[in-house]
């Protein structure tokens, strides 16, 4: 499960459960203690960012105004969340996924890399 407020800050969580609603609010519960606070800077992130999980590469870019969400699956998800209104993104495989470990799941860990990089590198671009 993706959660965020669409004004820089996003978490994701996983639940498991024998019924699916269950499943859902367990996710929502892990994702919400798990918020991270991206920078959105007139509608997009600040620069660009790459970030390996495992066999998972993700590639993020800023974009002009007016460009949307270039984004598929996961990534989408996660960039929507945010409140991010122009970026390009893309992410790729380099090795197949472990048993139990699906696409989607690793390109979020990502994508979560990903945005700690760029808040910390935002952070030390801009003195804070």
């Amino acid at each position: 499960m993706v959660v965020g407020n669409e004004n820089g800050v996003v978490g994701y969580g996983l639940g498991k459960a024998s019924e699916v609603t269950s499943a859902i609010a367990k996710g929502v519960e892990d994702a919400k203690k798990n918020l991270v606070k991206i920078p959105v800077i007139n509608g997009t992130i600040p620069h660009k960012q790459e970030m390996r999980f495992g066999g998972s590469l993700v590639m993020v870019r800023p974009a002009a105004p007016g460009t949307g969400i270039i984004a598929g699956g996961a990534m989408r998800a996660v960039l929507e969340s945010v409140g991010v209104k122009n970026v390009l993104a893309k992410s790729r495989f380099v090795e197949p996924p472990q048993p139990g470990e699906g696409y989607h799941r690793r390109s979020l860990r990502a994508a979560r890399r990903s945005q700690r990089g760029t808040v910390a590198r935002y952070l030390d671009e801009s003195g804070v």
